[in-house]
């Protein structure tokens, strides 16, 4: 009886130290994310002061040569409250597993999708071209670009979208929402959002 007393003491010890310790978790994985035949290095760096506290984390595209082609940063203290609450994480109950389901499975496959080829074109019709110019136009206006070359961007960017295999980068906000997912335009060496609900 003592001996069992004993294990389950050690056993609980054992669980509490492992939620209290750091977290530093980081996935990898090489893909063409650009469509053009190279691979590139996509990253996601995961850190906490324990499986309890808010996570941060950041996901980086590096070329071959070394060149970071796209970097995004998150603070999700404000998303931390919610794991406790049922399905804001799919098919997952209870704080600590939604948590790490999140962080550890469902946000590297998510990011990691990005290496993967559409199958079809994309689908223009009035609201997507609109939708299209109407993300993409400041955006691009933010970064310095004039009129006419956000219209020979835009141009390109329809071009692109207009065969299968683009790929396109969404950088997760939260378990239930993204950014306006990104195409690599090659004339200009960014990621532009393509649309945005």
């Amino acid at each position: 009886m003592h001996t069992l007393l004993l294990m389950v003491a050690m056993c609980a010890g054992q669980a509490l130290a492992a939620n209290a310790a750091p977290v530093d978790r980081t996935f990898s994985q090489k893909g063409d994310v650009i469509g053009d035949g190279r691979m590139e290095t996509l990253t996601l760096h995961v850190i906490g002061q324990s499986l309890e506290s808010p996570f941060k984390w950041d996901f980086t595209i590096v070329d071959e040569a070394g060149k970071v082609m796209f970097r995004v940063e998150r603070n999700d203290a404000s998303l931390d409250g919610f794991f406790k609450d049922d399905g804001y994480v799919a098919n997952c109950t209870g704080y600590q597993r939604c948590k790490s389901k999140y962080y550890f499975d469902d946000l590297p496959q998510a990011i990691f999708a990005s290496v993967k080829p559409s199958p079809k074109a994309w689908s223009f019709d009035g609201y997507t071209l609109s939708n299209l110019r109407n993300t993409a136009t400041p955006f691009l206006a933010a970064h310095g670009f004039s009129p006419d070359a956000i219209e020979k961007t835009l141009t390109q960017m329809k071009e692109i979208l207009s065969k299968p295999g683009y790929r396109l980068v969404a950088a997760p906000l939260s378990p239930v929402q993204s950014d306006p997912p990104m195409l690599w335009v090659p004339s200009i060496q960014m990621f532009v959002p393509i649309y945005q609900d």
